[in-house]
This record gives C-alpha cells, sequence and structure tokens, in this order.
C-alpha cells in the first residue's frame, strides 16, 4: 500500500476507530520511525561537541523533545477534555509558536504531519526526555532555562491519568502519562537545584515566582485531583501495573516531601509553602481505592483468624508474625496512610525549616485527631466493615506519628537553650506552641476511645501515644 492509499483505508473507519489508531501510533508508518529517530537523538546529545554545547544545542533538543511530547497530549483534547482540565499551565509555555520560536529562531520548523503525534510516540519522547535531564553532560543554565516548560508539558500529560479510555493492558494513554511522570520526578530531582544556581536563565524573580505556583498546582492536581477517577478506569488493569500506579503515586509524594526537606524552599513565599504542605493534608482525607480497602481487609481477617484461634497462635507463632507484618505493609502503602506518613516527616525531621514547619505541624495534629475521632465515630455509626478497616488504619498512623512528634528530636541537647527573652524556634517549639492544653485535652479524649479497639495494634499505639503525652505534660 502507499501511503495515500493507506490513508484512504483509515479514514474509511468510524471516528472512533481513527481515534484509536492515532492514540496507538497503528496504521501509519510514522512509528517506527520515529522510534529510530528518537533513538538517534539520544546518541546525539550523548555525544555533543564542546562547541555544540556552548551554542545551545542541549536546549534545542530539549524544547524539541517537549513540543513532541505537548502535541501528542493534545491527541485526546477532542474525547476527554483533557486540556480543559489544566488552569494551571503556562499558555504562553505550552502554546506551538512559543514553542517554535524558542527551538528556532531564524528559521521556520518543519511543521507536524497530521496525524503522526501517538500516545505512544509522546511515552517514548517522555522516556527520551528523562535520559537528557539525567545526562551529566547537560548544562545547568540551559536546564534551567526550559524548566518551566518542562514542568508545563509533562504535568499536562500526566493529568491523562484517570481522564481517557480503560487505563488497564494495551491502554496507550496510560504508558504516555506514567512516563511523563517519571520524567517529571528527573526534571524536578535535577532541575531545582539547577533554577536555584541559575536564576537569571529561568526568568529571575518573576521566573521563580511562575515555576513555584506551576510546580504547586501540579501536584495539586496530579495528586488529588485524579483520586476522584481513581476506580472509574480500573477495568482490565492488571496486579501489576496496579503496583506501578502506586508506586508512582508514592515516588511523586516523596518527590515532594523531599523538596520540602531540602534548603530549595527557603526563599519561598508563605503561600506557596502552605500549598505543598496542604497537598499531604488533602491526601490524607482522600479515600481508599477498591484495591487497597481489598488488601486491608484481608490482612485484617486473617490477623483477627489467627487471634481466634489460640492453639495456631501458640504452635506456629510465626504465622502471626507475618501477617501482622503484612497487615502493616498494606495500611503503609496506602495512599491516605502515605500522605500522613510524610506529613509527619515534615513536623519531626531535624532537617525540616521552620518555614515549613509552621504549616506541617499544625496540619499534622488536625489531621491525626480527625483521623482518631473518625475511627471512634464510625465504631457506633457505621455498619460498613470496609469502613471501619480503612479508619482503623488511619487511626493507628495517626496515634503512631502523635507518640513520635511528642517525644520531640532524639537529641534534646541539640536544641538552643533559651537566653534571656529569646528563644530560637525550631520545629519542636513550633510544636510546643501548637500542642496547647485544649488540643491536649481533646487527643486525650480521642486517644482513650481507641485504646479499647478490638483491633489490637491500633489500641498498642493508641496506649503508646497516651504514654508519650503523659511524658510531654510532665
Amino acid at each position: 500500500e502507499t501511503p495515500a492509499e493507506m490513508k484512504q483505508r483509515i479514514l474509511a473507519f468510524p471516528v472512533s476507530k481513527q481515534n484509536q489508531l492515532k492514540a496507538t501510533g497503528q496504521g501509519y508508518d510514522a512509528y517506527n520511525t520515529q522510534k529510530s529517530s528518537l533513538a538517534l537523538l539520544v546518541h546525539v546529545f550523548s555525544n555533543l561537541t564542546n562547541d555544540a554545547v556552548d551554542d545551545g544545542a542541549y536546549r534545542v533538543i530539549a524544547e524539541r523533545l517537549l513540543r513532541y511530547i505537548k502535541e501528542s497530549t493534545e491527541i485526546s483534547k477532542g474525547d476527554s477534555g483533557i486540556l480543559e482540565l489544566v488552569s494551571h499551565v503556562s499558555r504562553d509555555a505550552l502554546d506551538s509558536s512559543a514553542l517554535d520560536s524558542a527551538t528556532q529562531p531564524t528559521n521556520q520548523p518543519p511543521a507536524t504531519q497530521p496525524g503522526a503525534m501517538s500516545f505512544r510516540f509522546g511515552a517514548a519522547t517522555c522516556v527520551a526526555f528523562g535520559k537528557l535531564v539525567a545526562s551529566s553532560t547537560m548544562p545547568g543554565d540551559d536546564l534551567s532555562q526550559v524548566f518551566e516548560l518542562a514542568v508545563a508539558v509533562l504535568g499536562n500529560a500526566m493529568l491523562l491519568k484517570g481522564r481517557c479510555d480503560g487505563g488497564g493492558t494495551g491502554d496507550p494513554s496510560s504508558a504516555l502519562w506514567k512516563a511523563a511522570c517519571r520524567a517529571f520526578h528527573f526534571v524536578i530531582q535535577k532541575g531545582l537545584p539547577a533554577v536555584k544556581k541559575w536564576p537569571s536563565a529561568s526568568g529571575g524573580l518573576d521566573g521563580s515566582v511562575r515555576i513555584w505556583l506551576s510546580l504547586a498546582t501540579t501536584f495539586e492536581s496530579f495528586v488529588l485531583r485524579d483520586r476522584c477517577f481513581a476506580d472509574e478506569n480500573t477495568s482490565g488493569t492488571t496486579e501489576k501495573e496496579l503496583a506501578e500506579t502506586e508506586q508512582l503515586d508514592r515516588d511523586t509524594l516523596r518527590v515532594l516531601r523531599d523538596v520540602l526537606l531540602s534548603k530549595l524552599v527557603t526563599d519561598l513565599d508563605a503561600d506557596v509553602v502552605e500549598r505543598l504542605v496542604d497537598v499531604f493534608a488533602g491526601g490524607v482525607d482522600s479515600g481508599f481505592s477498591l484495591a487497597e480497602v481489598s488488601r486491608l481487609s484481608l490482612t485484617s481477617a486473617e490477623v483477627s483468624r489467627l487471634e481466634k484461634e489460640d492453639s495456631c497462635y501458640e504452635k506456629h507463632d510465626e504465622f502471626s508474625v507475618t501477617s501482622s507484618e503484612e497487615s502493616t505493609q498494606a495500611s503503609q502503602n496506602a495512599f491516605p496512610i502515605q500522605c500522613l506518613l510524610n506529613l509527619r516527616d515534615l513536623a519531626v525531621a531535624s532537617q525540616v525549616s521552620t518555614k515549613v514547619a509552621k504549616h506541617a505541624v499544625p496540619a499534622l495534629l488536625a489531621k491525626c485527631e480527625s483521623s482518631l475521632r473518625r475511627y471512634s465515630a464510625e465504631t457506633v455509626d457505621s455498619d460498613d466493615s470496609d469502613d471501619l478497616v480503612t479508619s482503623a488504619a488511619r487511626a493507628c498512623v495517626a496515634a503512631s506519628a502523635l507518640a513520635k512528634v511528642l517525644k520531640g528530636p532524639n537529641d534534646h541537647s541539640s536544641q538552643p537553650p533559651a537566653t534571656g527573652w529569646f528563644r530560637k524556634e525550631t520545629p519542636f517549639s513550633i510544636f510546643e506552641n501548637q500542642c496547647t492544653p485544649e488540643y491536649r485535652v481533646a487527643l486525650r479524649d480521642a486517644l482513650g476511645k481507641c485504646v479499647g479497639s478490638s483491633h489490637p495494634r491500633l489500641a498498642d499505639e493508641a496506649h503508646r501515644a497516651l504514654d508519650a503525652l503523659n511524658e510531654f505534660e510532665n
């Protein structure tokens, strides 16, 4: 078949079939050529001459790859309305003409052939872009220069999660948002230090403001908004694919936590810091996915069975230990629990800045108390065993987090002593100020109701938290 004949045959398909062919890159001879071209491009940027680097070759290649990712993402515009959901992305940054002029200031670049872009090609381009960013030879000022654009384009692609059909085996949009997410992690880890070191390359003070606002909304949109779609598009998803998605969620939370624990936030406005911390606070209140509930229910049921079978406990104690460990692991891998654990880290980590602690500490205290009270309320009002299992898991981690923060830093000698009327503010002094007598009374009441829980691990953690509270008050 000639290309013209192939095109006519494809146009004879129903529109839904044509869209599927575009998404997968099938029906066109383009994808194999594109894949080979990407491999060649990776080889090129790994072997650039010094003169080419000085002339900005890395920047040109980065902007061209970002254009391909953007155009690959846009093929869903007419179907899922993905671009209409992106309020935070700079339209100037995503505008094709802006990309064209930035990439080729003197020559008009060739237009993309209609139908050449696909989700599959977009995913391959994200992988290539990630390799470019991870390259030790890419100049920091070039990375700083394309950082804002990279956040906008990759953040846009990441929002394909849960918006397109399926999400399971063979879904091409799934490959694109996952590859974009991994590339986004590379960009954050290597790009933010570059932006701080070469601020003029990213637009100076105005550029820094835009970058952090865009980052805040990208994290908000990807981490929180997709939870509404968590169980709507999982039909056909294998356990391996589900585990991969959950791991990407955890990795994204870890990247955000590491940013907040770094010195990069020193000069940030308090409003931006608060928004970044609130990503974790909002995640604590999000629902558990069906898969998370299923794992928690299974491990909880197994622990309960072994507890009732005293003879089994006596003869095969290793079974009870294994089940308890599995229950703990299932609980801590759940998305809301991960958010609570990261929020705890932001409140107690030795390297956390007071700017972050001022938002993390009150958020942690509020979420811990509400988690404990939610469990107490549902033991009375709810007949849903799944609600009780998830509430118990959330309350258990909340009690554990409270015990840790109430004990304060391990090395009390590292706390600066008070001098006259002055006492240096630290994360623990912020906690002491937030943990008012009124809050401690409410906390004691909430913990007291969990001590008698039928969930043994929750009862133990509530006991430890009460002991830590007594020690704190004495």
